[in-house]
C-alpha cells in the first residue's frame, strides 16, 4: 500500500513525534507501507485514482483499514498509543470525507466500516510488471 510523507508528518505531528526527516523516515516504518511518495500536502492522496511510479501504472483502490500495530516502533518493540490516538482523531472513517471516493461496494463487503480508522490506501497493478526503484518518478491523477 501507500503512504505520503505529508501524511506521515501530520500524524507524527498529531502523536508528539519529531518531525526532522530521519524521525519521519523511523516513524513511517510504522505503517509498513510499500510506497513512501514525498508530499507537501497532508492527505492529498484521499484524491488520486490512478498513480503511476516509474513505469508501473496502479489503480488507487481503497483505503488501508489500520491496526494498533502502528502504536508499535519497528526497532525498539516500545509502545506508544498515541499514534492511534492520532489516527482515531482524525482518520477516522466517519469524520473523514473521503466517501466519494470509497466505493460503496467497499461498505458493502465490510472491507471498510464506520468507526475504522484509515491511513494509506492499497493499490492494485494496472500495467505489465515491472521493476520499481527508489527515486523512480511518481505521477497521480
Amino acid at each position: 500500500h501507500l503512504i505520503t510523507t505529508g501524511s506521515v508528518r501530520a500524524i507524527a505531528e498529531a502523536a508528539g513525534f519529531p518531525t526532522n526527516e530521519a524521525s519521519l523516515r523511523d516513524f513511517a516504518k510504522r505503517f509498513r507501507a510499500n510506497f513512501l511518495v514525498e508530499t507537501a500536502k497532508p492527505f492529498i492522496e484521499d484524491s488520486w485514482r490512478k498513480v503511476t511510479i516509474g513505469t508501473a501504472r496502479f489503480r488507487v483502490a481503497f483505503p488501508c483499514a489500520r491496526c494498533i500495530l502502528p502504536n508499535v516502533d519497528q526497532a525498539t518493540g516500545e509502545l506508544n498509543y498515541g499514534v492511534v490516538q492520532a489516527l482515531l482523531t482524525s482518520r477516522r472513517v466517519d469524520l473523514l470525507e473521503v466517501q466519494h471516493v470509497i466505493e460503496q461496494r467497499y461498505f458493502d463487503n465490510l472491507i471498510v466500516k464506520p468507526g475504522e480508522y484509515l491511513f494509506g490506501w492499497y493499490l492494485v497493478l494496472e500495467s505489465d510488471p515491472t521493476i520499481i526503484s527508489i527515486g523512480n518518478e511518481v505521477v497521480v491523477a
